[in-house]
């Protein structure tokens, strides 16, 4: 598993998908699995480059990893696209799903830890 963290955006409450807790689900599986920088490497003997913000996937995987079912994988993807948080291109081996938007929700300023002093 991935280490380092992720942001959840409070405009994630007044969206869409907010009361799916499916959805929901999915679209925090998919900010974890999201390359947090551009990344290559050899799928079926070929390069392939994914960027910041996308991951390549499959119905089967995201359904293994989540517990939801493959069909409504498809419908939960299907509605990620419609709210334009994700962007995805498909083939018969593979899907490459962009997060719209990564970079302006998962920016590079250090978070501010605010601690207090302990007596």
């Amino acid at each position: 598993m991935r280490s380092g963290w992720v942001s959840i955006h409070r405009k994630l409450a007044s969206s869409a998908i907010y009361r799916d807790s499916e959805s929901v689900h999915m679209w925090v599986h998919l900010l974890i699995l999201a390359n947090h920088e551009d990344n290559q490497f050899v799928f079926c003997g070929k390069p392939v480059v994914v960027k910041r913000g996308q991951v390549i996937t499959g119905r089967k995987s995201l359904s293994s990893a989540t517990g939801i079912s493959e069909s409504k994988i498809q419908r939960i993807l299907k509605k990620l696209e419609d709210c334009h948080m994700i962007e995805q291109q498909s083939s018969n081996k593979n899907r490459l799903i962009t997060i719209t938007k990564y970079d302006e929700y998962q920016g590079t300023e250090q978070q501010v830890n605010n601690k207090k002093e302990v007596k």
